[in-house]
């Protein structure tokens, strides 16, 4: 007689994995992940920019471009600096210039709308001859201005002046390439950001001298408002993500985290310590302020959802009606968390079926961590940094995602380590 036959267990490895985290690439080992509000600083992750609170305020809000600096705010049919100066505007104001008279050693203030060139002055908002345009640039001597094809520049030394005449003010007449939304001076040239195309103007003195240059360009459309230039490179976005320019090649930022980005016609943006900042919208849905790092070309997702921003020496939004300075590193805006998902991963290991049975997070804070597997296999488990996170139960599966939330302003996250059951093979 044959005795009842025991079950044959199946046998399992422990292991213990420890893995860095990148976010939006991967490579070396590291675990790729999405996060929001957590951004690289040195071999760790940490909170997002912080914010402080200046006040109440709904108006928009404009960095002067040109000579010198400057932010303003326009809200009500008036124009205001930081100083409480005020100047009356029928429209909202494509950009602000600063023009700096060599001959009365005075900045003088302009203001582009759509319809007409303001000069700013003790008589308020004068009229120029320009009617207006789309955006402008102080490029040498001259103020240069564009709408649709067509680049329109100020007699030298006088912005104001725009009575047509050999070598005094002008226009130019662009060919194909589509119409202007940017023009920048860069490097001793004035460079037009056009739908789809870059267009390099030579303007540096004699008009007879002016030449347009094509710059080869494949990045698709570009969004509006997205032009800036930020430490030694100008970064925009396009249809494609975001774009560096070095004036003469374009390439594209791979880092940025722009495959979570909804895509956008126009934005507001701005540069600050050599980072780029822009308004974006999630396809979560969630709008918050994008920001790329040109020197370390990779992004990160701050939680404001601002609906304007600008940048003078620090950076400057508007949320919900109160104007925010940003800060070097704090919690997101409204109370919400800092999130870091890592993408389903085999850590390296095989395909064999697999228990996870702990994680520990190396840094600082403290972490609320889930693992999940398969549907309706998860498990989640709170616990400080450097600590042993024990699961409740072990979530079983051959490749596991990692959600990873803190409200600890000191987060900071090096390495995550994981404790693993692998099934051992016997053929």
């Amino acid at each position: 007689m044959t005795g009842d036959k025991q079950p044959v267990l199946p046998a399992f490895t422990r292991r213990t994995v420890r893995r860095s985290v990148e976010l939006f690439s991967e490579g070396n080992g590291a675990l790729s992940a999405f996060a929001l509000h957590l951004k690289r600083a040195g071999d760790a992750l940490v909170c997002a920019e912080g914010h402080e609170d200046l006040g109440a305020c709904t108006a928009a809000l404009y960095a002067q471009g040109g000579h010198d600096g400057g932010l303003f705010l326009y809200e009500d049919g008036a124009l205001q600096t930081q100083e409480g100066e005020s100047y009356p505007l029928a429209a909202a104001p494509a950009c602000v210039l600063g023009f700096f008279d060599a001959e009365s050693g005075q900045r003088r203030l302009f203001a582009l709308t759509e319809s007409v060139l303001y000069e700013l002055n003790t008589a308020g908002a004068v009229a120029t001859d320009l009617e207006g345009g789309s955006c402008a640039a102080v490029h040498y001597e001259r103020i240069f201005a564009a709408k649709g094809r067509t680049v329109y520049y100020s007699a030298p030394l006088d912005p104001a002046d725009w009575t047509q005449s050999l070598q005094q003010a002008g226009t130019l007449e662009l060919p194909e390439g589509g119409d202007i939304h940017a023009m920048l001076s860069y490097r001793d040239d004035l460079y037009l950001f056009r739908e789809r195309s870059i267009t390099r103007l030579f303007a540096r003195g004699d008009v007879l001298d002016f030449q347009a240059e094509a710059i080869p360009f494949s990045c698709g459309r570009m969004v509006r408002g997205s032009v800036r230039v930020c430490g030694d490179e100008i970064l925009f976005l396009t249809e494609r993500g975001v774009c560096s320019f070095n004036g003469s090649r374009v390439k594209e930022i791979g880092r940025s985290g722009a495959s979570l980005v909804r895509p956008m016609q126009a934005t507001e943006s701005a540069c600050c310590g050599g980072r780029y900042f822009c308004l974006a919208e999630l396809k979560s849905g969630e709008r918050c302020i994008w920001c790329v790092d040109a020197a370390d070309a990779c992004g990160h997702f701050i939680r404001i959802p601002a609906e304007h921003i600008a940048a003078d020496g620090d950076v400057f939004c508007v949320v919900e009606g109160r104007l925010l300075q940003l800060t070097a590193r704090g919690m997101p805006f409204g109370g919400r968390e800092c999130l870091l998902l890592c993408e389903r991963s085999m850590f390296s290991l095989s395909d064999a079926q697999k228990f996870v049975d702990s994680v520990t997070v190396e840094g600082a804070g403290v972490f609320r961590v889930e693992v999940s597997a398969e549907p309706h296999s998860a498990c989640a488990a709170s616990g400080r940094a450097g600590e042993r996170i024990a699961l409740a139960h072990p979530v079983r599966g051959n490749s596991f995602c990692l959600r990873i939330r803190t409200f600890s302003e000191d987060a900071r996250i090096c390495k995550i380590v994981l404790g693993i059951r692998e099934e051992r093979r016997t053929w």
